[in-house]
């Protein structure tokens, strides 16, 4: 047994004084590392670490970005052995506001990729390099003497929206072979720049983001990396259901094992993350990490609060458990096949997804139809969060005539008689009731407009979420009451419903115009409607569908279409009880 360690005086007070430094504002660092050594090397690390956020908020924040790796104080440490996180994304804020423009012109030869790139090995200390909208010009100055160069390793590297900066001559580079996250979406994606990329290993790779790259298949380099890789965004390209067959044979572990039923079952047990339950001996267990940040600012900061290397969970071979594929050529097909096939996904972004059925099927001639189809969840499923197509719980299809990006209003009434029939199925991809799991839902490409469908979908599943969040809180009270205070941690249930909406566009719908003139037919179709011998009913090319509802002789009510933003607001705002939840409703501009 080895014996108790206790911190030195001099480490106690550091420790101390290091409390303070989250809760003090950049002039007060300022003055406080100004002190004595002890303070400079406490409250001069917390406030340089990240200098670009400092500089950012001087008065000329371009005419001192070049100089940082020179600056020294009056103590042994200089302030560029204390960086370890290089975003320029602030000074790229300022310099779309016009604010600095007349400290960023004289200045603008350095605020460049090839600049910056030159003199990351100035930094000796240096881990993460966020460059994301930087772009480059030919008159940068591209090599520099006048600093000291060091070994840096960065673990962090984001050039996305880097139009004109080609990836491939950048990763050529020593000192970024030891890379954890890499994210170069949207930079130059020619052929040959793509091509290249098979050539590099990452050993050490664990978030990769590759957006807006026009690929047509995944990079060999992705799929050497297999169980390695955690987490993989390759939306709005050109992929397709093979790669998506790639994934699952190359980077996703098999599925985890359903646990065998306990002898008497618990009522309560689905609303636990992994409650007690009986295993055969010898068996492994096979757990699955909290959900990791795969977002740049959140990665540094669990990247910089870990201390032991050895049980950060960033460093687990997981296989993939977040996986961002919306906006390619994917169809439902792959996607079923994804979802049943592995339950270990945690962040799952899926978009909309082009349906394996006829277009005849759905009453449709020459359109395009997207329709997730349903496909359920393998239990046990990890998903925390999921971004779907919204027939995923609705079982309406998108039917248009290009991307859904727009809906067309004659296909809105072909959509939801289909999705009549398509309910009947007691499979249901999603039941709040019986997924407690899935905290985040956002559902896509939801058409403005419905005769009643979708709407009474939308407002279904509202209303199953608000008994899901009761059986919670009853289940919660229960547990506090019995004084179990060691038992499993408690599901939360869904805590965010996001709605994105699409706009109506009629110009590619069809029609049955006469003269090919908008207001000629629309002068038409008035005549036709005021046309009447009797002055009972309008003429049928009034356009209106109406349907006979049985209230009482002669009564009819009209078929029309309604507002789907309109009749959720008017829902929420009535809503008895209430869910607790967020809802958002994201609406395009017209």
């Amino acid at each position: 047994m080895s014996l108790p360690a206790y911190q030195s005086r001099e480490q106690a007070y550091q420790a101390g004084i290091a409390v303070l430094a989250p809760y003090l504002d950049y002039s007060t660092l300022d003055s406080l590392s100004r002190v004595n050594k002890a303070f400079f090397g406490v409250f001069g690390g917390y406030l340089w670490s990240d200098p670009i956020k400092v500089i950012s908020r001087t008065r000329t924040p371009y005419r001192k970005f070049p100089t940082i790796k020179f600056i020294t104080r009056k103590h042994e440490e200089s302030l560029s052995d204390l960086v370890q996180v290089l975003d320029f994304r602030p000074l790229l804020m300022l310099k779309d506001s016009g604010r600095f423009l007349g400290d960023f012109i004289p200045n603008e030869r350095y605020f460049n990729c090839q600049y910056i790139f030159n003199h990351l090995t100035c930094f000796k200390n240096l881990k993460f390099v966020v460059v994301d909208g930087v772009q480059i010009w030919n008159n940068a100055y591209f090599y520099d003497e006048s600093c000291p160069r060091y070994s840096t390793k960065p673990l962090l590297l984001s050039v996305s929206g880097s139009v004109l900066l080609d990836s491939s001559s950048v990763l050529e580079a020593e000192y970024l072979s030891n890379l954890m996250y890499l994210d170069i979406s949207g930079t130059y994606h020619a052929a040959a720049a793509i091509a290249s990329l098979a050539h590099y290993e990452f050993g050490n790779l664990r978030v990769l983001k590759m957006r807006n790259m026009r690929l047509t298949k995944l990079p060999r380099f992705v799929l050497a990396l297999g169980l390695r890789l955690w987490s993989l965004d390759v939306s709005s390209n050109l992929l397709t259901d093979n790669d998506i067959d790639a994934l699952i044979l190359y980077c996703i572990k098999p599925a985890i094992r359903r646990p065998e039923p306990l002898p008497l079952p618990v009522s309560d047990a689905v609303f636990f993350d992994f409650p007690p339950g009986y295993q055969v001996h010898g068996d492994v267990q096979d757990e699955m990490p909290a959900r990791r940040p795969d977002i740049a600012t959140l990665f540094i900061q669990a990247m910089t609060s870990s201390q032991d290397a050895a049980s950060n969970p960033m460093y687990s071979l997981t296989g993939l458990t977040q996986l961002y594929i919306a906006n390619n050529k994917l169809t439902a097909n792959g996607t079923r096949l994804l979802l049943g096939t592995t339950n270990r996904l945690q962040v799952l972004d899926l978009g909309a997804m082009l349906s394996n059925m006829d277009p005849s099927m759905y009453s449709t001639q020459h359109a395009t139809v997207y329709h997730a189809h349903g496909p359920l969840l393998m239990p046990p499923s990890q998903l925390e969060r999921i971004r779907v197509h919204h027939s995923f719980v609705t079982y309406v299809p998108t039917i248009t005539l290009g991307s859904p990006t727009h809906y067309h209003t004659a296909y809105v009434e072909a959509a939801e008689r289909f999705a009549v029939g398509y309910a009947s199925d007691p499979n249901v991809s999603y039941d709040p009731l019986q997924n407690h799991r899935i905290t985040h839902l956002v559902l896509t490409d939801i058409p403005t407009k419905s005769y009643g469908f979708l709407i009474e979908h939308l407002i279904a599943l509202i209303r199953k979420v608000t008994k899901q969040f009761q059986d919670i809180e009853e289940v919660r009270s229960r547990c506090l009451a019995s004084g179990h205070y060691r038992s499993p941690l408690l599901l939360s249930g869904l805590r965010l419903l996001r709605l994105e909406f699409i706009n109506e566009d009629n110009r590619g719908a069809p029609s049955s115009s006469v003269s090919g003139d908008k207001d000629a037919d629309t002068f038409l179709e008035r005549s036709l409607g005021d046309f009447s011998f009797f002055g009972e009913e309008e003429s049928s090319g009034g356009g209106k569908r109406k349907e006979k509802k049985g209230k009482g002789k002669g009564e009819e009510k009209e078929r029309v279409l309604r507002d789907v933003v309109a009749e959720i607001k008017a829902f929420r705002e009535q809503e008895v009880p209430r869910w607790p939840g967020r809802l958002q409703l994201v609406v395009p501009g017209v």
